[in-house]
């Protein structure tokens, strides 16, 4: 893969890396995919073809995104430069995040089926196949698609309520309708929370909610249950970077908390074949990342 240029590092985010090589930088866009074809191309990782409608599990245009500073803008406008406002579940704080990366599907506007879910309190958002959400009566994320959207309807989710009195607020899920309209859709993915605030809503992208699904989370004080996490470290291990030195830094390795897969892979929570698709999105998504930041 040929070097980009110095004014191709200088593009706001990539949303899709080139896909003929292992990733190192930058900006893409539909010329550079040598694989493209008919809205597929090959994975690097896996040598098999994968179509564009398998990934397109996002939301739709017009969802807010929450910044740091707490104002709120389309998914559509960001550029990959904004500071967003996340949940670290680690510590139980509202922190101020980079961005990874936007997935962007290509920014092709089509007909598409929406999953429109109406919450109490007037919140709503637009699903496109599925997304995960954090359901306070599972206590862990859940993804919400058009097969089990019944499955949580009564619910209670995350609302964020950064400026409140509480760490958060609660939202039920009254009714999901499902709509077909033409629209976008898009992702947004940070690094070690991977969660952001959709439509004020505690959200993640769909299959990601696994990796944020590993340790149990404690109840009272929405933070990862610490002993627990430690015993499943002691019980399962982790990975080593070294084990994924010949695909990524190890900036992209603990950005992602990858040394955590294992644990996640011992208890089922993710499959063998899970986790090479999910190797191969992260890799490829993180090249933007990487050239934003210099990382290897």
């Amino acid at each position: 893969m040929a070097a980009i240029t110095e004014a191709e590092a200088k593009i706001p985010f990539a949303h899709f890396p080139s896909r003929d090589g292992p990733l190192t930088a930058g900006p893409s866009s539909q010329e550079n995919w040598t694989t493209w074809s008919d809205g597929y191309y090959a994975s690097t990782e896996t040598g098999v073809d994968v179509h564009f409608d398998s990934l397109e599990s996002c939301l739709a245009e017009g969802t807010l995104i929450t910044l740091a500073d707490g104002s709120k803008v389309p998914v559509e406008t960001l550029t990959g430069n904004e500071k967003v406002l996340v949940y670290n579940m680690y510590s139980g704080k509202y922190e101020a995040s980079d961005i990874a990366f936007i997935v962007n599907h290509n920014e092709q506007s089509r007909t598409r089926r929406i999953i429109h879910a109406y919450f109490s309190g007037g919140t709503d958002i637009q699903i496109i196949k599925d997304h995960g959400f954090f359901d306070l009566d599972l206590n862990k994320f859940v993804s919400i698609n058009e097969t089990n959207y019944k499955d949580y309807i009564g619910h209670w989710f995350v609302k964020e309520n950064v400026k409140g009195d509480k760490k958060y607020e609660k939202v039920q899920l009254e009714d999901v309708q499902i709509e077909t309209r033409e629209c976008r859709v898009y992702e947004v993915e940070t690094p070690k929370n991977l969660t952001c605030f959709t439509n004020d809503l505690l959200s993640v992208a769909s299959l990601s909610d696994k990796l944020c699904n590993i340790f149990e989370v404690d109840r009272n004080t929405l933070t990862y249950d610490k002993e627990l996490m430690e015993k499943d470290i002691e019980k399962y291990g982790v990975f080593s970077y070294a084990e994924f030195e010949d695909r990524m830094s190890r900036e992209s390795f603990d950005m992602l908390n990858l040394q955590y897969l294992k644990i996640a892979i011992g208890k089922g929570i993710i499959t063998e074949e899970e986790r090479s698709y999910l190797r191969s999105f992260y890799v490829d998504n993180m090249g933007s990342f990487k050239s934003k930041y210099n990382l290897r």
